[in-house]
């Protein structure tokens, strides 16, 4: 179970995701679209990016499996090191929960940087295994350590 952790009159609150997006759907029809803040239900699944890893017995490889919470976008794609940042060989599937899923064999052993293009915008993701700095993107890649 995934929980959000916020302050409240000085004490620390524990609230499990489910309810906080039950909550802000109420704070949505009560509050109406002027004074409720979406942004912040769009941070909040951020957080939720995910990278699994799943070592092959049979091969020197390592199968990841790459999930983005994007309910509003319409393609999300992953681009690395390991598919020398091409845009069109790793595009994710979108579900129908609105998160963009996919997966690739590689190379065990090595470190890949990544970022992902959601509708054209490069992004990190919060839960790679480090951040690297790359002087081409002047910016920091995430990066996979296998």
């Amino acid at each position: 179970m995934i929980h959000l952790l916020f302050l409240q009159d000085s004490q620390e609150r524990r609230i499990d995701f489910p309810k906080f997006l039950a909550l802000s759907n109420i704070m949505k029809r009560c509050l109406g679209a002027s004074t409720y803040f979406p942004r912040f239900e769009l941070d909040i699944k951020a957080i939720l990016m995910a990278i699994q890893k799943q070592y092959l017995k049979s091969k020197p490889e390592c199968k990841v499996t790459f999930t983005v919470p994007a309910e509003t976008a319409k393609e999300v794609k992953v681009v690395g090191s390991f598919n020398a940042w091409n845009s069109e060989e790793t595009a994710l599937k979108k579900l129908k929960n609105g998160n963009f899923k996919g997966s690739i064999n590689l190379p065990k052993d090595q470190s890949y940087e990544f970022r992902y293009i959601i509708d054209g915008t490069y992004t990190n993701d919060d839960q790679a295994d480090a951040f690297w700095w790359n002087d081409f993107a002047a910016t920091e890649n995430g990066v996979l350590v296998l």
